[in-house]
């Protein structure tokens, strides 16, 4: 993938400056401008034509080549099942897009579970329910917490105490995972990947 961004950038700056290049001349020349066919042999436009298709198909194929593993927050989970609007067109696209994979940590259903019995979060259906059947319907992995994990704590930062953050946070990290989130408390923490 960084080898096919490398030749887009290649090609991109290869074009700009063609086309630099040809303004200047045209700008300081007192001659009229030639059309493609006068005094520019075929062979001579095939370099440019060429970086011209190279550079379409690798911005074609750029959402193929760009994939990501992606870590749900608890509300971003519940804001996408819901259709809520607080969800933003990013997220939205980020999540379903068959190039990623999507995860949802056993620590969100922990979080929702204990929000449900508390009264805080009405749901459908009972959690142990309503949740893994969402999360398979729209094909989010499960990601549960190992030891490896849990070790990661001793690297953050006292920023906030809560602990269902916090372990998401860890799992991100061990798992080189890029989190979704609106919450900015978890945002603070600068060691953790964010898609904005």
């Amino acid at each position: 993938m960084i080898h096919c961004l490398k030749i887009f950038l290649v090609t991109l700056r290869g074009i700009s400056n063609s086309y630099q290049i040809r303004w200047h001349r045209n700008y300081f020349s007192n001659t009229p401008r030639q059309s493609p066919t006068e005094g520019n042999p075929p062979a001579a436009l095939a370099p440019l034509r060429s970086q011209r298709l190279c550079g379409f198909f690798i911005i074609q194929m750029l959402p193929d080549l760009i994939s990501m593993k992606l870590l749900l927050d608890t509300h971003i989970f519940l804001w996408f099942i819901s259709g809520s609007n607080q969800l933003s067109a990013i997220f939205r696209d980020s999540i379903q897009n068959p190039n990623n994979t999507v995860y949802l940590s056993v620590v969100s259903l922990w979080e929702c579970i204990i929000k449900y019995q508390l009264g805080k979060l009405p749901l459908p259906e009972s959690p142990e329910i309503y949740l893994p059947k969402q999360r398979e319907q729209h094909r989010i992995d499960s990601l549960t917490v190992d030891e490896a994990s849990v070790v990661q704590l001793i690297k953050l930062p006292s920023l906030h105490r809560d602990p269902f953050d916090r372990l998401l946070i860890c799992q991100s990290l061990q798992h080189n995972l890029t989190i979704l989130t609106a919450d900015e408390a978890v945002m603070s923490y600068q060691m953790a990947q964010f898609l904005k």
